[in-house]
This record gives C-alpha cells, sequence and structure tokens, in this order.
C-alpha cells in the first residue's frame, strides 16, 4: 500500500497487513455501505473506493474523501462498517454451564511451561 496511513485510519482496506483480497472484499464493504447509507453525497468517495480496487494509489485519496463526509453520513457509514467487521461473539451458556465455572478454566501460568 503506498503512502503512510495514519495509525489511527489503518482500519479496514487501510489496514497495512492485510491480502489483497481482503482489502478488496473491504472496499467493496465500503463502498456498498456508502451507497446505500449517503446516496449520492457519498458518490465521490463511492467512486474512489472503486477505483482503489485496481489501483492501491487511490486508497488515500478515499481517505481524504471519507473524512470529507458529512458528520452524519460519516458516522453511519464507520458505524455500519464496524458493525459488520467485529468479532463474533461468544455464545451464551447455560447457567451451570462449566465453562463458566472458574475452576475448569485453563489458566495459563509462566512456570507451567
Amino acid at each position: 500500500m503506498p503512502g503512510p496511513i495514519a495509525p489511527a485510519d489503518a482500519f479496514g482496506p487501510w489496514a497495512p497487513d492485510i491480502l489483497p483480497a481482503e482489502r478488496l472484499a473491504r472496499l467493496r464493504c465500503l463502498r456498498t455501505l456508502v451507497h446505500v447509507l449517503c446516496g449520492p453525497r457519498g458518490r465521490d468517495l463511492a467512486d474512489l473506493l472503486h477505483r482503489a480496487e485496481g489501483d492501491a494509489d487511490s486508497l488515500a485519496p478515499a481517505l481524504d474523501a471519507l473524512a470529507r463526509l458529512e458528520p452524519t453520513d460519516r458516522r453511519h457509514v464507520l458505524a455500519s462498517y464496524a458493525r459488520l467487521h467485529r468479532p463474533p461473539e461468544r455464545p451464551a451458556s447455560s447457567p451451570g454451564d462449566p465453562a463458566d465455572d472458574d475452576r475448569t478454566r485453563q489458566v495459563d501460568r509462566p512456570h507451567d511451561r
């Protein structure tokens, strides 16, 4: 990925340590959200995200376009993106489940290694 991206902005398709296929998937996801949530107000950003699919030099301009969205649009896009990409939650266990009992949990202690 060309050009330095500030650590605070190194998320989603701007993350430095993702494979090209994952970057493509993240760009397409973000572009879809921009289309759905912003409509014509997000046209410039959507175009830059589309361009970035085949041209890594468009990543930094796309990030700038994201920053220029109206605050409400930006908040909706980022919140929706974060919700789609958060790690899966642990399934709730039933009362009395041994997995919830502190005495049955494996504890990694330095002296056990």
